[in-house]
């Protein structure tokens, strides 16, 4: 796989450290190469999978900031783009089989529903938040986003 699309995704990509930045890039690459493995699998030695371990527990790196290069460039897709633009909406249910009472439905960072634990503590359940793809007329993909990160919404044009 060519690395073309590892800097199209990550040149809007501010991670205020060169090295950050060029971490970033080898981890999607070799994420990119083999997307159906573990990390350490992906990375293929120790040395490059504590790399990565090291890479996530930066202050420095967060998901909104990895997210940047994506939404830059897929705000240029969707600009290049002439005719209309499909967004595509993955609406599966997940079923945990928890005995919850849902006092509300809320969108709160990675996790979209708030429920009543059985303890009485708020407990916020993964697996509600489908993620959303766009596509040309012409089947060509845009971009994907999740519907419950309000702080990363679908690029402005």
């Amino acid at each position: 796989m060519g690395q073309d699309w590892v800097e199209t995704e990550t040149s809007g990509c501010d991670l205020g450290d060169v090295r950050l930045n060029r971490r970033l890039g080898i981890m999607l690459s070799a994420i990119g190469e083999r997307p159906d493995k573990s990390l350490p699998t992906a990375f293929q030695d120790w040395s490059n999978t504590k790399a990565a371990y090291r890479f996530f527990a930066n202050e420095n790196v967060s998901e909104d900031k990895i997210l940047e290069g994506h939404f830059a460039a897929s705000a240029l897709r969707i600009q290049a783009t002439e005719g209309p633009i499909l967004i595509l909406q993955d609406t599966t249910e997940f079923s945990f089989k928890r005995s919850v009472t849902w006092r509300k439905s809320v969108p709160l960072g990675k996790y979209c529903l708030i429920g009543r634990g059985a303890g009485g503590g708020d407990q916020a359940l993964p697996g509600a938040c489908p993620p959303m793809s766009s596509f040309t007329a012409r089947s060509r993909p845009i971009s994907t986003w999740s519907a419950c990160r309000p702080a990363s919404s679908p690029p402005t044009i």
